[in-house]
């Protein structure tokens, strides 16, 4: 079971290179990773602002109906508002079926319960303390990757900084 959180607060307009937005990259992404996985998998979607968009309210199959409702649903989507980060994360592990997280930001905590990273971390440490789910972190823009990389390490995940890669995850 895997989760996508997306960033669309009002940063992930910023220009990620001269022909799109960080939003446009990172939805342009998640609708290839959606589109290639395989039927064996379930998914689901969780956007995040200064509030929270959940896509189903389940993980489903990722067969060829479900990716391309999410694609239609994403596509749909337009960015605004501030970063809600740990309501993104609380909404993504409350689904139990959820193995592995991917957070794709680009800005530093704005809105929520928690907004500092050291709170942020020690609460998604004790919601995920038995449950285990890998989270994984891809950084953009002005967000402290360092943050991230903290939160990717003590899940049992892996942090990308794209803006030190120029965009290309190795």
């Amino acid at each position: 079971g895997v989760v996508f959180i997306l960033d669309i607060s009002g940063s992930m307009n910023t220009r990620y290179s001269s022909t799109e937005s960080y939003f446009q990259h990172f939805s342009k992404e998640l609708i290839e990773t959606v589109q290639a996985l395989g039927q064996d998998v379930s998914f689901n979607i969780v956007l995040f602002s200064s509030g929270i968009r959940v896509w189903k309210n389940k993980l489903v199959s990722a067969n060829e109906k479900n990716r391309d409702d999410a694609q239609q649903w994403l596509e749909k989507t337009t960015p605004g508002g501030a970063t809600n980060v740990f309501g993104a994360l609380s909404a993504a592990l409350a689904f139990d079926e959820a193995q592995t997280i991917f957070l794709l930001t680009d800005g530093d905590p704005t809105a929520g319960e928690y907004q500092m990273p050291d709170s942020i971390l020690a609460e998604i440490d004790s919601i995920n303390r038995d449950r285990m789910v890998d989270i994984h972190t891809v950084a953009a823009g002005n967000v402290r990757a360092e943050f991230l990389a903290d939160l990717a390490a003590t899940n049992g995940g892996v942090s990308v900084d794209l803006r030190k890669t120029k965009g290309v995850v190795k």
